[in-house]
């Protein structure tokens, strides 16, 4: 990835977002930028609790709709504007 078009769409994604990587991959699929897509596996947990709870979970998954909701909205703007 070229820090030049990263650099492009960061402006676009929010600065609190839990998850930046969806914003990222979203912005980069609809300017239909090239994409690789590499899966990643992880060893399941062998001891121990996990640390996350489903509040925490379903408060990540609230906030990043909310977030989707206004850069999608941001898009949809920026397109009426520079097609006047």
């Amino acid at each position: 990835m070229k820090a030049s078009i990263l650099k492009n769409y960061l402006t676009k994604v929010p600065h609190q977002t839990p998850t930046p990587n969806i914003f990222l991959t979203l912005l980069f699929s609809y300017y239909k930028e090239k994409i690789a897509f590499h899966e990643i596996s992880f060893a399941n947990r062998s001891k121990g609790i996990n640390s996350i709870n489903l509040f925490k979970i379903i408060r990540i998954g609230m906030i990043v709709i909310k977030d989707l909701k206004r850069v999608r909205f941001k898009i949809i703007h920026d397109n009426i504007i520079n097609n006047r």
